[in-house]
């Protein structure tokens, strides 16, 4: 029995932990709209750059840093190519972080209320697991709530 109950605690302990992870990914001041507009707030120095010729898809194209001959324009071009991709790379997590959060929300759910709707009961100790992984008070609460409904229920 203690076995079970070690390894159930290590279960949850795992699962809260990868979805922490996945939370803490999600900035809820993010505004995808600066994500959206980087790429157009980039300036191509057109007048310093080289002989190059562009190949590829029709659209945007941003040529290299390096064609770039002013060197003070280069860095300058450089840096806002830098940003833009900081920027739509931190977009994209944001997007993956917030679509998984709320496809697996369920899941996390189902799994954990599972796990401790079994004997031995131990309804203190998730109380302890979903506060010590700071998981949000409505999400435990629910789980909580339908723990000790399934309990009663056996």
């Amino acid at each position: 029995m203690k076995e079970f109950m070690s390894l159930r605690r290590k279960k949850c302990e795992k699962i809260l932990c990868i979805g922490n992870k996945i939370v803490s990914n999600i900035d809820d001041n993010w505004d995808d709209e600066i994500a959206s507009q980087a790429f157009s707030k980039v300036k191509i120095p057109w007048e310093s750059i080289g002989n190059i010729t562009l190949n590829g898809p029709t659209g945007i194209v941003f040529p290299p840093a390096e064609c770039v001959e002013n060197e003070l324009l280069r860095k300058k071009y450089q840096a806002e190519l830098d940003e833009t991709k900081k920027q739509t790379l931190r977009a994209k997590i944001q997007k993956i972080a917030k679509k998984t959060c709320q496809e697996k929300k369920s899941i996390v759910k189902s799994f954990v209320i599972d796990l401790y709707s079994n004997k031995p009961f131990a309804t203190v100790e998730l109380e302890t697991l979903l506060k010590e992984y700071n998981i949000d008070e409505k999400f435990s609460q629910d789980i909580l709530d339908t723990v000790k409904k399934q309990i009663k229920s056996k």
